[in-house]
């Protein structure tokens, strides 16, 4: 079959980083944020009433998105994001121990079935609201230690630390109890913050609190939101997101607010979302995992992060593009603009300096057939091999890209970056997935 374009999801949990240095950026009151931390009252109530809107709208149906049916165009995810508002006045994580009863016991979770994921199904969607707070704690081989959770940083992050992990204060059918596990700090710049954001990996894969309908999966992200004293931010951000995104099918990852322990002493209120990660009900596209060991061919599933911090990372590996020399180009409105951040880091598993070189390579040409489209009305599209880029029959800038790029990710992930104000757009935290299997999509595609 012929394939199109990269599928560009914009993952659900990475942290907003550029925010003020000096300042925390104030809100107060439903004031919106923007970049340079200012808001103003007429666009407060035009971003409350479109919100208003937007919700009221918000019975979308969730398609059918089986293994076979990915499209070829890259496709964007929101990505786990941090908050962007002030400080909280209290800090929970510094209080004395609390006297709250341990959790309750309960079954072994792995040994129920997995049911189907929301990918697989069609359903409205709705916030699954619980009665209760679900606490979930943490507790390492050393109790009087919580290096592992306050030391790391930006540059310093180590790796999991062993502990075992609870979840109570919730349904009979979601608690745990002492799970094996290991525990890290996540994030880029808001590991830097007192609060930091965590990530669980469980040493067998368990269901947690029933986020995306009882998925079972190792791997969960604890948000600190660090810097929103109304803990909602990121809530709305994800409840909107998977209003918009799964009605046309997309992966918008689950969430749910917890109350956190670590060794004992109340750590404060986290928000509990998916990792976003190649695997079935959520990125769903060809894993190279699930071939033999060691496969190097570039006709796999690639899930990527259009990343500001690409220089910094250590395991994962990064390419960058030159976007036709940086070239720059006049906007409507007169304006001029130079692309800036190049850099990209992939997410999915890579066996070869091949398949990197294919992706890094896809993405150039990609920018370059949407650059000539667009600026000079120069119509070029990919040869069969997807390596070069040769003339095309299309005269048409959004016939062509369209091919390339699903269009109704794009939009959905513009409407949800507006209504976020996200610090990152444009630079950081923006991922994307390309799925150049036999039964995958090379479309490129945007999601939350």
């Amino acid at each position: 079959m012929e394939k199109s374009v990269v599928q560009s999801f914009f993952y659900l949990p990475k942290e907003k980083r550029r925010v003020t240095k000096k300042e925390p950026v104030q809100l107060s009151h439903g004031a919106t944020i923007k970049k340079k931390g200012r808001c103003t009252m007429k666009k407060t109530i035009a971003l409350v009433f479109f919100v208003v809107l937007l919700l009221s709208s918000c019975t979308r149906k969730k398609e059918s998105k089986g293994e076979n049916s990915q499209s070829h165009k890259i496709s964007l995810i929101q990505s786990e994001k941090e908050e962007t508002s002030h400080s909280p006045s209290s800090e929970p994580w510094k209080s004395n121990p609390s006297s709250d009863k341990g959790p309750v016991s309960s079954p072994d979770s792995g040994s129920t079935g997995q049911s189907s994921t929301r990918q697989e199904e069609k359903k409205n969607y709705s916030y699954r609201l619980l009665n209760r707070l679900p606490r979930i704690d943490i507790e390492s081989s050393s109790p009087e230690d919580f290096s592992f959770v306050t030391s790391p940083n930006r540059e310093n992050k180590p790796d999991y630390t062993k502990c075992k992990i609870s979840i109570s204060d919730c349904e009979e059918e979601y608690r745990l109890t002492k799970v094996d596990g290991g525990v890290k700090v996540r994030g880029n710049y808001t590991a830097n913050y007192e609060k930091k954001p965590l990530r669980i990996k469980f040493d067998k894969k368990q269901k947690m609190l029933g986020l995306n309908d009882d998925l079972k999966a190792k791997s969960w992200v604890l948000l600190a939101d660090y810097k929103d004293g109304s803990m909602l931010r990121n809530v709305l951000s994800l409840y909107l997101g998977n209003c918009l995104l799964t009605n046309d099918s997309y992966y918008c990852s689950d969430y749910q607010p917890v109350h956190v322990r670590i060794n004992g002493k109340d750590w404060g209120m986290y928000l509990l979302v998916e990792q976003q990660q190649v695997g079935k009900g959520r990125i769903a596209i060809d894993d190279v995992d699930d071939r033999e060991k060691g496969y190097d061919g570039t006709d796999i599933g690639y899930f990527f992060e259009y990343d500001g911090y690409y220089t910094e990372e250590k395991e994962d590996p990064t390419f960058y593009i030159t976007y036709e020399n940086q070239a720059s180009y006049l906007t409507r409105d007169g304006k001029k603009v130079t692309p800036t951040q190049l850099g990209f880091t992939i997410k999915s598993t890579i066996n070869s300096i091949k398949q990197t070189a294919f992706l890094k390579n896809y993405m150039e040409k990609l920018y370059t057939l949407s650059y000539e489209a667009i600026i000079h009305h120069n119509y070029r599209e990919f040869k069969a091999d997807h390596k070069e880029l040769q003339d095309s029959s299309i005269k048409d800038s959004e016939e062509l890209i369209s091919r390339y790029i699903d269009i109704p990710s794009l939009v959905d992930i513009y409407l949800l970056q507006e209504i976020s104000a996200d610090a990152d757009i444009s630079w950081s935290s923006f991922f994307l997935s390309m799925d150049m299997s036999d039964t995958g999509s090379v479309n490129v595609n945007l999601k939350m």
